[in-house]
């Protein structure tokens, strides 16, 4: 069962820089404004079975105009597959705001579903987004996994400042 709805987060504020030239003051302000983009929010997925695959596209953009940089987060996380036999991996393609590829961002490289965080300090310039595509995968070992029938994963990723 996948639950649809379009979901947006912002977060912004300024920052103030101060530099010394001669005599002068000069003052430089800024603004920080990433938007979290997911049309649907909650990843979900009951019965779980070895070698099921949910796969995830959500993007970031930086639409301030200072560069910066996130941590990818799970704002939401319940897994009861056990052994470490959920796994996630993640491409990030860089791109301007008019969606032509510009440069490279981090991928999210396989590991165990923890409630850790997905990705830390990922930097971001300001024009730019990342659009992540992700696989989250139940392993599937060849051999009995009984331990984990009927189980169930459920989340939902989120971005957060990591200034």
């Amino acid at each position: 069962m996948f639950l649809l709805g379009p979901v947006n987060f912002t977060y912004g504020y300024f920052k103030v820089e101060f530099s010394y030239q001669s005599d002068e003051l000069k003052v430089t302000t800024g603004t920080l404004k990433l938007d979290y983009v997911d049309e649907r929010s909650l990843i979900y997925k009951e019965n779980f079975k070895p070698g099921d695959v949910i796969t995830k596209t959500f993007a970031i953009e930086n639409t301030g105009t200072l560069d910066t940089t996130y941590d990818l987060i799970w704002k939401e996380y319940n897994n009861e597959i056990t052994n470490n036999e959920l796994v996630i991996k993640g491409i990030c393609d860089s791109m301007t705001t008019n969606n032509i590829m510009s440069g490279t961002c981090s991928n999210i490289e396989e590991k165990p579903v923890t409630k850790d965080n997905l990705k830390s300090k990922v930097n971001i310039a300001s024009g730019i987004k990342h659009k992540y595509t992700i696989e989250i995968t139940f392993k599937n070992l060849d051999e009995e996994q009984n331990y984990n029938q009927g189980k169930s994963f459920s989340g939902i990723i989120n971005v957060k400042d990591s200034n």
